[in-house]
């Protein structure tokens, strides 16, 4: 899985444990919740900014 999401994107050094945590997410079914906008470039990945109300608003409906 992390090989996967890094051939598809360019990621450098420094962006790899975001990579690791994207990994473990996606095989485990879970949503990323994370304030770093980096996760949003991962389409693989279902990532959720818990303090933008917006995403908040969306949830509840």
């Amino acid at each position: 899985m992390i090989d996967r999401i890094i051939s598809s994107t360019s990621v450098q050094a420094n962006g790899i444990p975001d990579v690791h945590l994207g990994a473990l997410a996606i095989e485990h079914g879970l949503k990323l919740c994370s304030t770093d906008p980096d996760f949003a470039k991962y389409a693989e990945v279902t990532w959720i900014n818990p303090l933008d109300e917006r995403q908040e608003q969306a949830g509840r409906s």
